[in-house]
């Protein structure tokens, strides 16, 4: 019985280390005017600042992780634009996240309240569509995401 479990978590170690280095292989790089350089392994998320460990790499857009969404191939300059412009917009954004994120979750237990909730990454759809992924230093594990369709928040959530 041992034996059959130690063999299952070598192969899932040798799984896992396969799939890492396909997934490295389908890397691709594409540069944004005004926004750095964006990879993808599936042609259809991009995302910029990620190290080939995995790791967050901070970039010139005050550490903001950005993934945009793309129906393949690399965004184009109309959706570079678009996010240029959200990002030069976002402070609205953001206060209105916190007011959001005051009114529909539990935040009473976080010490300073909701206006501490920092600003972390961006899921990119269109300047209406959006997705911003805050972080709070009472809750080291919480991830909290505000959703904006028609530039309107919409929903909230916690992720661990």
């Amino acid at each position: 019985m041992l034996a059959v479990m130690a063999v299952r978590i070598i192969f899932g170690v040798i799984g896992e280390a396969r799939e890492s280095r396909e997934a490295e292989a389908r890397r691709v790089n594409c540069l944004l005017p005004g926004l750095g350089e964006f990879t993808s392994t599936d042609g259809c998320e991009w995302d910029n600042g990620w190290s080939r460990d995995g790791n967050f790499a901070p970039d010139d857009h005050g550490g903001l992780m950005i993934s945009i969404s793309t129906t393949g191939g690399p965004p184009t300059e109309g959706q570079s634009a678009e996010l240029r412009k959200l990002l030069d917009g976002l402070p609205p954004f953001v206060d209105k996240s916190r007011s959001y994120l005051q009114a529909h979750e539990d935040c009473r237990w976080l010490e300073g309240g909701p206006q501490l909730f920092e600003l972390f990454a961006i899921e990119f759809q269109s300047t209406s569509n959006f997705v911003l992924e805050f972080s709070h230093p009472a809750d080291d594990d919480g991830v909290y995401r505000v959703t904006f369709e028609g530039g309107v928040p919409v929903s909230s959530g916690r992720d661990d």
